[in-house]
C-alpha cells in the first residue's frame, strides 16, 4: 500500500532485462489487490472492486457496460497498460450489449446467465442465491464472481434503460 503513491521508474538499459524485471516487480500493486487506479479514474464509475472470496487477490475489478463509454480513461491510467473497459470481466445489463460486444462477461436474464469465456458463449441455469449448476470447469473462477455479485450486489444487475 505504501507504494502506491511512489511512482519512481529508472531508465534501465533495453539488453538489462533482469534490472528491467526487478524494477517492474517492485512497482507492481496487483491491480486487484491494492491498485484499482481504473476504478478511482472512471468518471462514470463504470469499474468498480467487488470482494470475491476464494481468489489470491481478494478484490476483482468488474466492469460496468451500462456506465461506460469508453473514454479510455482507465487505459490511460493502468500501470500494466491495460484497458480495463475491454480486460476486466464486464456485467452486462442490456441483451443487445452482451450481442454487440466481444468482452468476457456476463448478463443475468431471468433464471439463466449468458456468459461470453473467450470465443464461446454459455447459457446457464442460475438460481435465486445466484447458484450456477453444471457449469464447465473453464468457468469456475467467473461463476464464482457471477455468484458473489449476484448475491451480494444484486443492484448492479438492476436493468438500465434503453
Amino acid at each position: 500500500t505504501a507504494r502506491k503513491g511512489a511512482v519512481v521508474v529508472n531508465i534501465v538499459k533495453k539488453h538489462e532485462l533482469q534490472a528491467f524485471v526487478r524494477q517492474e516487480g517492485e512497482r507492481c500493486l496487483q491491480c486487484n489487490y491494492v491498485c484499482g487506479k481504473c476504478v478511482d479514474v472512471c468518471p462514470n464509475r463504470a469499474n468498480i472492486a467487488v470482494a470475491v472470496p476464494g481468489f489470491k487477490d481478494r478484490f476483482q475489478t468488474l466492469h460496468l457496460d451500462a456506465f461506460c463509454n469508453e473514454c479510455g480513461n482507465c487505459a490511460s491510467f493502468c500501470p500494466w497498460q491495460g484497458r480495463p473497459y475491454r480486460d476486466k470481466v464486464t456485467i452486462f445489463s442490456l441483451r443487445q450489449d452482451f450481442d454487440n460486444s466481444s468482452n468476457a462477461g456476463f448478463l443475468v436474464e431471468g433464471s439463466s446467465v449468458r456468459v461470453r469465456h473467450g470465443e464461446k458463449i454459455y447459457e446457464l441455469p442460475i438460481d435465486g442465491a445466484g447458484r450456477i449448476a453444471n457449469a464447465p470447469p473453464e468457468l469456475t473462477d467467473l461463476c464464482r464472481i457471477i455468484t458473489q455479485v449476484h448475491a451480494r450486489h444484486g443492484y448492479l444487475l438492476s436493468p438500465v434503460g434503453e
